[in-house]
């Protein structure tokens, strides 16, 4: 029979021993053992020893004695008596193999099938660094191809960005130059038209209105002297008619010029210097909005900017990360052993074995990344792994002794040792929590494979001739006394040792008393 037929085997008995083992570990609990009455001792007492425990009655937590107000029950109490704690421990466990190599894949960035190649059959020995699974990696390569090209993409991307950033600060710098001085020319203009151009302005229409009135003066005297002139030189009527017509006409023309040149000027005083100069100043108003309105534009063109780089320059990391990932991806797709041992398809999960079967491990077939696929174990390298209770947990410390015997191998024993106890516990249903207990072994059969499962005895020793009490009649250090006026009342006892089902009582009671079988809440 060659190895991979026994190993297949074995698998399925694993399996099945493996639930069966999970099933039971809850419930296997060593038992107290009471020593048998005196000849002395009432019946009642044996009785209450021996029938199953009746329902307790309902009372209050409060150390009040209390009338019955019912038949009292027998069933219901049990006499203290002086027994037996047996300390010896009973457990299932399961192998787990020493420093395994589980061989699976766990890929960073590559998304697709993982089909096999080829697969190392089960049973076989390697050493480290021998093939175990091979897979198809031309989907992985394609896909770093891809990952370059947008590598390059995003490297493009960058530069751009960069160059962006540069051009825009030259161009703002620029814009921001023209705002400023635009502000101060518009400043420049306020400042002039305040000290030189009012005057200008006004000196001006003041000149022309002086101009219009010296051309009405000289014309009245030009007229005066043409009257003058005709009177004493001896010409025709009609040459002068024409000649004072015409200086008569144009003195009213300057007269009526100067009137107009009168009023413009007092409107250029009250009137158009003032609007004159408040055009110059909302000029420099504009330019000052100008150059709020450009500062606040270009600290958003550069903060968009430097955004559009930040994000360049993630978008590279990340395409350069993911090509830096399906590199490493593409050396996964060829597992080899870490280890020395031999090839087991499957894995140890939830303290069970985990059967990989051979169709799934075959040439073309598909599986899921990071499913353990195959374990490498040394065959004599084994731990023992047991679950316990709270109980049962607070009677283990490192370094205490067992016998292990393997289920499937009766006449087989071995040594161990508890090498660690688990702090945290997992739920287990209404069992409450479950510690792992993990012991060392010595070399063990090469037969053995991960998954079997084993007998745990530990001898704890025993405390004999000791007042005890079952574990349901205690409750937070106190338990109900019935009297012979059948009141029940509570009293507070210092207990010793336990066996999950009895305590020892050191004191706060006394051989003879009767207790509630169920403590009152």
């Amino acid at each position: 029979m060659t190895a991979s037929t026994i190993l297949t085997r074995r698998t399925l008995i694993i399996f099945c021993t493996a639930l069966a083992g999970m099933l039971v570990l809850a419930s296997l609990r060593p038992a107290a053992r009471a020593q048998a009455p005196l000849a002395s001792d009432p019946p009642e007492a044996t009785r209450a020893m021996t029938e199953p425990d009746a329902p307790a009655p309902l009372a209050s937590d409060a150390p009040a004695t209390t009338q019955a107000t019912t038949e009292p029950d027998a069933d219901a109490t049990v006499e203290v008596v002086r027994g037996t704690i047996d300390l010896r421990l009973e457990l299932s466990a399961v192998f787990t193999p020493v420093d395994p190599f589980e061989a699976r894949v766990r890929p960073r960035a590559y998304e697709g099938d993982l089909e096999i190649i080829r697969a190392v059959a089960a049973g076989v020995p390697v050493v480290k660094g021998d093939v175990l699974v091979e897979f198809e990696a031309k989907d992985a390569r394609r896909q770093l191809a891809q990952a370059g090209t947008a590598e390059q993409l995003a490297q493009a991307n960058l530069a751009k960005a960069q160059a962006d950033v540069e051009q825009g600060a030259r161009a703002d710098a620029l814009a921001l130059k023209i705002a400023e001085d635009g502000v101060r020319y518009a400043e420049g203009d306020l400042t002039w038209w305040d000290d030189i151009d009012t005057k200008i302005v006004l000196g001006s229409a003041d000149v022309n209105e002086q101009m219009t009135a010296f051309q009405v003066d000289s014309s009245a005297e030009e007229l005066e002297q043409l009257k003058k002139m005709y009177k004493s030189e001896d010409l025709t009527n009609e040459t002068a008619d024409i000649v004072l017509k015409r200086a008569t006409r144009t003195l009213e023309l300057y007269r009526s010029m100067q009137s107009v040149d009168k009023l413009q000027l007092k409107k250029l005083r009250d009137l158009n210097v003032g609007r004159m100069r408040e055009q110059v100043a909302r000029a420099l108003d504009a330019s000052k909005q100008s150059l709020d309105q450009v500062e606040v534009q270009l600290a958003q063109q550069g903060a968009a900017r430097k955004a559009a780089l930040d994000e360049a320059k993630v978008v590279l990391d990340v395409a350069s990360e993911k090509v830096t990932d399906l590199k490493a991806d593409l050396e996964l797709f060829t597992v080899r052993s870490g280890v020395d041992g031999v090839v087991v398809y499957g894995s140890f999960k939830d303290e069970a074995w985990q059967p990989m079967t051979d169709a799934q491990l075959k040439p073309g077939e598909k599986i899921n990344a990071g499913d353990v696929l195959m374990t490498i174990f040394a065959p004599t390298k084994m731990h023992a792994l047991a679950m316990v209770s709270e109980a049962v947990k607070t009677r283990l410390d490192v370094g205490t002794r067992a016998r292990l015997m393997p289920t499937l191998m009766p006449g087989q024993q071995y040594d161990a040792i508890v090498a660690s106890v688990a702090t945290i516990g997992e739920a287990k249903g209404e069992t409450g929590q479950s510690f792992d207990v993990v012991m060392t072994l010595s070399p063990v059969d090469g037969r053995i494979a991960p998954g079997y499962t084993a007998d745990v005895v530990i001898d704890g020793g025993r405390v004999d001739n000791v007042l005890i009490v079952p574990k349901s009649a205690l409750r937070t250090g106190r338990v109900w006394v019935r009297d012979a006026e059948e009141n029940d009342q509570a009293r507070d006892v210092v207990v010793g040792q336990s066996d999950d089902e009895h305590v020892e009582i050191k004191s706060g009671l006394v051989e003879g008393d009767v207790v509630l079988k169920e403590a009152k809440k």
